[in-house]
């Protein structure tokens, strides 16, 4: 039942997965595979309150290989709400309870790599054992990620071509080899790499859709991006950076109902995704001029993530075109006091108020 669930979670099926896996835990409360694989099924759908509870009781476990795997799943599921501090800090542990452990180095070397501490990350993947191929290649993958946030995109393809021979009919490398040629400037290389990966694949690809509509925008040749924003929508329609696309090269074009319809469409499909939606909304609604309706979506954003001056910013120049001038002066006054790199619009909107 065991090697069962572990081939429907490799196909996919999380939900046959996790029927299985529950039911052999019936059978056999001590199963510690089962345990474990269910707990990470738990998370892969999302249930993380659940699989968070799991990992929890298994840290009560006497081995500490056990209690390092419990600590990686807990770093999985802090990474799955985007917390990489708390991430890092599971994964820290897992590395102590268990210091041979491949697994909790990489996820510890990613964490870094996330919260921006890239020579730290770097060092950590250098540090790692890689005899094995299947690491060698991961720590090259990491090192090529790491290259690519310092904007070293020729060391980036090095290392990302380092994987591909590691692995030579892995897609991952290749989307990333031909991502970094994008971020270099290198299009019609990218395209090639891109082009490549669809013919590799039947039934479409949505990465190398995407990655060919960016190449069409870099060209300002929005109408074919669109062309492979949409064809990535068709090949993955839960693919929220797909839907995001599509609407942003919709709203450069200023076709700003279709644009509005797609923010909803992604909303239907990823309910997750409503920062997303409420800030394009926002500047959809901003397109057409219609300030009184962008207030309430840039609102709304803020209501959800604090934090964005910018959409502070967006909040007084709306404010300010509705006439409502003292509300728009005081978040330009706030926005000159705590965002420095705020400054030059909130001056910019206070010079229109003093020439209204």
């Amino acid at each position: 039942m065991l090697e069962a669930a572990l081939a429907a979670r490799q196909r996919g099926d999380l939900n046959s997965a996790l029927s299985l896996l529950q039911n052999l835990l019936e059978l056999e409360p001590g199963n510690w595979p089962a345990r474990l694989r269910c707990a990470d099924v738990l998370r892969d759908t999302g249930q993380l309150d659940a699989a968070r509870h799991s990992y929890t009781q298994m840290l009560l476990e006497p081995a500490p290989a056990r209690r390092a795997d419990a600590r990686i799943g807990l770093g999985l599921c802090a990474r799955k709400i985007a917390d990489h501090q708390l991430a890092l800090q599971h994964f820290e542990q897992a590395c102590s309870e268990n210091p041979s452990s491949l697994h909790a180095a990489l996820r510890y070397a990613e964490s870094l790599r996330d919260l921006g501490r890239i020579s730290d990350a770097e060092h950590a993947y250098l540090s790692i054992p890689s005899s094995a191929q299947t690491v060698a290649y991961e720590v090259a993958i990491g090192l090529g990620y790491c290259a690519r946030r310092r904007s070293d995109f020729f060391a980036a393809l090095g290392h990302f071509r380092k994987a591909l021979e590691l692995a030579p009919s892995d897609r991952n490398a290749r989307l990333r080899i031909a991502e970094t040629m994008l971020g270099a400037g290198l299009l019609d290389e990218s395209q090639a790499q891109y082009l490549d990966l669809l013919a590799l694949k039947s039934g479409g690809d949505a990465a190398a859709q995407i990655g060919l509509g960016d190449i069409a925008r870099r060209r300002s040749n929005n109408r074919e991006a669109l062309v492979h924003y949409r064809a990535a929508i068709a090949a993955a329609p839960l693919n929220r950076n797909a839907y995001l696309k599509t609407a942003q090269t919709l709203r450069d074009l200023a076709e700003f109902e279709q644009a509005e319809q797609c923010y909803r469409d992604l909303l239907a499909v990823d309910s997750a995704a409503e920062l997303d939606v409420s800030l394009g909304l926002g500047y959809c609604a901003l397109g057409r001029s219609d300030f009184r309706a962008a207030l309430e979506h840039f609102k709304r954003t803020l209501e959800i993530e604090p934090n964005q001056s910018q959409v502070r910013q967006r909040v007084a120049d709306c404010l300010r075109q509705l006439g409502q001038n003292e509300a728009a002066e005081r978040i330009y006054f706030e926005l000159l006091a705590t965002e420095p790199e705020a400054a030059f619009s909130a001056r910019l909107g206070l010079g229109h108020l003093a020439l209204s």
